[in-house]
């Protein structure tokens, strides 16, 4: 491994740990908004769930990532066939 591939992991180690500590705040500064996306797993839950969840997300880097997922969800129901 190289020095530029060394910064590169690093670089990606500091913005996932960043993302991680986003997400985990919710837990102490939403806590109902959290279980409920505990409880919905925004990878398997149906289109009008994640949707409910992206209404209901209290900050915008919530709703980000579940708009992230949704259109996860879209490219995977195009790539397979199967329904979103």
């Amino acid at each position: 491994m190289n020095v530029i591939d060394l910064n590169e992991e690093a670089r990606e180690r500091q913005v996932l740990d960043m993302c991680q500590r986003e997400l985990g705040s919710l837990r102490t500064a939403a806590p109902s908004f959290y279980m409920q996306l505990d409880d919905t797993d925004p990878d398997i839950c149906t289109r009008a769930e994640l949707v409910d969840l992206m209404h209901a997300a209290p900050t915008a880097s919530a709703r980000h990532y579940l708009f992230g997922k949704f259109t996860m969800r879209i490219a995977i129901s195009l790539a397979t066939g199967r329904p979103f």
